[in-house]
């Protein structure tokens, strides 16, 4: 297992042991109890993660890319990523591994923006449901999501069936 796969393992990690851990405050939290749980940091290094993931795999422009540097010149810049499948090793699943991380960083950002949603009143707000129905129900759903996409990733890497490795022209 290359030190790349490690790095996604322990960051996945993170994120599986989080989501288990805040998901009862989460949702108890308006039923059971009506103060705001103090999941915030946990949420913060969640989102951290799963935009490290997300940089790992699609990197965003460095600032001398902007200016017209050649990359080559660039002293840091990562690497770009080769991801093979076990089942077929001549596909590339960079664009998969890409779309489910960047699924799952969206999947955290949705989980913040409701645990950050206030109640005003109790007017209703869609379907006859009222705004803690519709806080509670967009929670549970963006637990779900991150579970679900960290879960995926987490299982293909763990299981050696998805190999994240820097391209060959590039450990040359």
């Amino acid at each position: 297992m290359s030190d790349r796969e490690s790095t996604m393992l322990r960051r996945l990690g993170r994120i599986l042991d989080h989501c288990h851990r805040i998901q009862p405050d989460l949702l108890g939290w308006g039923l059971v109890t009506p103060s705001r749980p103090d999941v915030s940091n946990a949420l913060l290094e969640m989102l951290y993660d799963a935009d490290e993931l997300v940089q790992a795999v699609n990197r965003d422009r460095d600032a001398g890319e902007w200016v017209g540097m050649p990359p080559e010149t660039i002293v840091g810049l990562a690497r770009p990523v080769e991801v093979v499948h076990a089942d077929h090793p001549e596909w590339d699943f960079g664009p998969w591994l890409g779309e489910k991380l960047t699924s799952l960083k969206t999947a955290v950002k949705t989980l913040v923006r409701y645990y950050c949603f206030e109640v005003e009143g109790g007017e209703t707000v869609w379907e006859g449901h009222s705004q803690e129905e519709f806080r509670q129900d967009a929670i549970q759903r963006g637990l779900s999501m991150v579970d679900h996409y960290a879960r995926v990733v987490y299982d293909q890497i763990y299981s050696n069936r998805l190999k994240v490795d820097a391209s060959p022209e590039d450990t040359a």
